[in-house]
């Protein structure tokens, strides 16, 4: 309930499905209504529904007028915060090719972000002299710019090999973490020492990075580990935090037993503990299985119980069918 919708009979089935900001500043929400709030059935006759203007008291709608035809006109689109104003905007300057590379890197030259990033993404498309200068941005000062030119190069599908060896090394976390997220899709033969150098670089407790490792290396999980095992890791009790996060986040078949013994071994923190036991749950393998079962029984006490229980859920879904419960399934994997 607010002021601003009074629970009367008229706001009583009230339901906002959408938002949006018009050219001249005002809020405008859709409301569907419904005279079964929550349900499906419509008991209505006739179907209902209200857009509601929010502005200040007195205000009048004056949206904004743009020469499209112009150069001027077309610049002011683009920098409106409508986007199917700046929709048109985008459009007119992306039809004049490399004729508006002079307009766009006057733009690329604003204090505002957004409207640098703008022009990032026209400069892409407009031919060899546009990519040429979203290259050049790939060594910017500003992290957030070389990330955006990386993007709009991507899009372009434009030398996406070349410009991630380039940022693989990159200072900025935040750029490797974009470069490795490129790297989803990449074949293992092309990709490999790429991850291999982000992956030496994570600190441990970036989870977002993490994660960009773990989506770099979607699908060649079982291929990459023993290289990073070889290149990051060590004898399963002497892995450095990051490597055991790595390791976690993919999740191999060929890291049970190290799971395994950093879930058995008191000298661990439970943090360590949870976090091998944690691994092991979602390794679709019967030795996954038959370790966590181990753990269950005789797993350091601050363990054995989350291990349990991973037990009890694992038997009625991914190890299902495997017999290590003596349930006369089978360990097909």
């Amino acid at each position: 309930r607010s002021t601003l919708f009074p629970y009367t009979t008229l706001f009583r089935s009230f339901r906002p499905s959408d938002v949006a900001v018009s050219t001249d500043g005002a809020v405008y929400v859709a409301d569907w209504y419904d005279s079964i709030v929550g349900g499906h059935a419509m008991n209505d006759a006739t179907g209902i529904g209200r857009i509601y203007r929010i502005a200040p008291k007195g205000h009048q709608p004056a949206s904004p007028k743009f020469d499209l035809a112009s150069t001027a006109g077309q610049v002011a689109a683009l920098k409106n915060p409508a986007v199917n104003v700046r929709r048109l905007g985008w459009l007119a300057l992306h039809a004049e090719g490399a004729k508006a590379i002079p307009t766009l890197k006057e733009l690329l030259a604003d204090k505002d972000p957004s409207f640098q990033a703008r022009a990032v993404w026209l400069l892409a498309q407009a031919g060899p002299s546009g990519l040429v200068d979203v290259e050049k941005l790939l060594g910017h000062d500003n992290p957030d710019l070389r990330i955006t030119a990386y993007r709009a190069l991507r899009q372009a599908n434009h030398n996406v090999l070349k410009h991630a060896a380039q940022l693989v090394n990159d200072p900025s976390p935040a750029v490797r973490r974009e470069v490795a997220l490129s790297l989803r899709d990449v074949g293992l033969e092309e990709s490999r020492d790429l991850i291999l150098k982000l992956a030496a670089q994570f600190d441990g407790h970036d989870r977002w990075y993490l994660e960009a490792l773990g989506t770099a290396c979607d699908g060649k999980e079982a291929a990459l580990y023993p290289a990073l095992l070889e290149a990051l890791g060590d004898q399963p009790l002497r892995w450095s935090d990051a490597f055991a996060a790595i390791a976690w986040r993919l999740h191999p078949v060929a890291a049970i037993e190290a799971f395994s013994v950093r879930a058995l071994t008191p000298q661990l923190s439970p943090e360590q503990h949870k976090q091998a036991v944690n691994a092991l749950a979602f390794i679709k393998n019967p030795n996954a299985a038959r370790a966590m079962i181990d753990v269950a029984a005789q797993g350091p006490e601050d363990i054995r119980e989350l291990a349990q229980w991973w037990v009890n859920n694992r038997k009625t879904n991914d190890w299902k069918t495997f017999d290590v419960y003596g349930t006369g399934g089978d360990d097909r994997q």
